[in-house]
């Protein structure tokens, strides 16, 4: 993964095309990314914006506009973002994730749980997309479910974590 100051040659280079061409193609989605990894939020906030006004056809700048708002809280404004996404490209993982943790914080563990087992089908090796679904299999009183998920999570987790260390020991 690259560093911070990879992504600050990034931003700069992503800028001067947009400089010289204010329409580039996907520039102002790239910057916004790279903006996401800076933590620079607003930044990324107003490039993702424009490039959904120059694509709104652009799924990445969609997911990537509702994941940016959902972690800073704004479910309600992150959402129709991810639902957007997940229409443009219903075989990615990420905006089926975020909507269903959106509908475990509004309290709906059914709808929530339905969401978040389709991103674990799709990203079956990211522990993450367990841990939620088993959660929400929880509050919806899905217990032997719940357990299954949480053995899945923890199972991943003890896995990643074995692959860490074989790798420390290299």
């Amino acid at each position: 993964m690259p560093g911070k100051r990879a992504w600050l040659e990034a931003t700069t280079y992503f800028q001067k095309a947009l400089e010289a061409d204010p329409n580039f193609p996907g520039a102002h989605r790239a910057l916004g990314k790279a903006y996401i990894s800076l933590r620079r939020n607003q930044e990324a906030e107003a490039e993702l914006k424009r490039a959904l006004e120059s694509d709104k056809t652009d799924q990445e700048a969609e997911y990537f506009l509702g994941s940016l708002l959902f972690r800073a809280n704004r479910w309600e404004e992150a959402e129709p973002h991810l639902q957007t996404a997940r229409d443009l490209n219903p075989d990615s993982w990420g905006p089926y994730f975020y909507l269903g943790r959106i509908r475990l914080q509004q309290k709906k563990p059914t709808e929530s749980a339905a969401l978040l087992e389709r991103a674990a089908e799709l990203n079956p090796a990211d522990s993450a997309v367990y841990y939620h679904p088993a959660r929400a299999l929880e509050l919806s009183g899905k217990e032997a479910e719940s357990r299954k998920a949480f053995a899945k999570f923890k199972q991943l987790q003890t896995s990643r974590l074995q692959e860490e260390m074989d790798a420390l020991k290299r």
